[in-house]
């Protein structure tokens, strides 16, 4: 389940850090946190945190253990927590097993286990699918909530919902059909997913 009060992913104290007036033209790899401040133009592969400061850009594939996106990226992003604070901006897919919104998503979700739409949160996606999904912003395209789809009196979806169980609190509103997903949960595979 989606746990609103904490935060999904906590910023590194230290790692690398590519400064606000640095540019780094080629891909970066590390086994230790990664901190960026200024423009990656390139993929980014890391084996602990990547962090994307507001005024920060990138513009390339980042593949992590969690990712912090509070500035731009172009480009997917692959890790097991990924975190959007409010103004980020991604244009990407997203393939997570804990994902959190609240900047905008151009670009499809795969959140495996929970996804977190935030009051400030804006997707618009082909799809959108998790197991839980919790919604106070506004989606546009399909989305699969496997498990559980928990809409908030802010929320707006606008597209077709497929669900196991739906939860409505408040005013919020569903633009689409809505069709019940029946039997028990399956394991969702890389495969199920279309990021194109």
């Amino acid at each position: 389940m989606v746990d609103a009060a904490a935060r999904l992913v906590e910023a590194p104290k230290v790692g690398g850090r590519v400064s606000r007036c640095m540019v780094v033209d080629g891909a970066l790899r590390s086994c230790e946190p990664i901190i960026i401040d200024g423009i990656v133009n390139g993929d980014i592969l890391c084996d602990d945190s990547v962090v994307i400061h507001k005024g920060a850009r990138v513009t390339g594939k980042i593949e992590a253990k969690s990712i912090l996106l509070e500035g731009y990226c172009e480009g997917p992003l692959e890790a097991e927590s990924v975190e959007l604070g409010i103004g980020s901006q991604l244009t990407g897919y997203i393939l997570a097993t804990k994902a959190r919104i609240a900047g905008s998503v151009d670009g499809d979700i795969l959140a495996r286990e929970s996804l977190e739409v935030c009051e400030s949160g804006r997707i618009i996606a082909y799809e959108t699918i998790s197991d839980y999904i919790v919604v106070k912003g506004q989606i546009r395209g399909e989305v699969t909530a496997k498990e559980l789809l928990e809409l908030r009196a802010t929320a707006t979806i606008e597209g077709d919902v497929q669900v196991k169980e739906l939860r409505s609190e408040g005013s919020g509103k569903i633009f689409g059909a809505i069709s019940r997903i029946e039997g028990t949960s399956e394991t969702m595979s890389e495969e199920a997913f279309e990021y194109g």
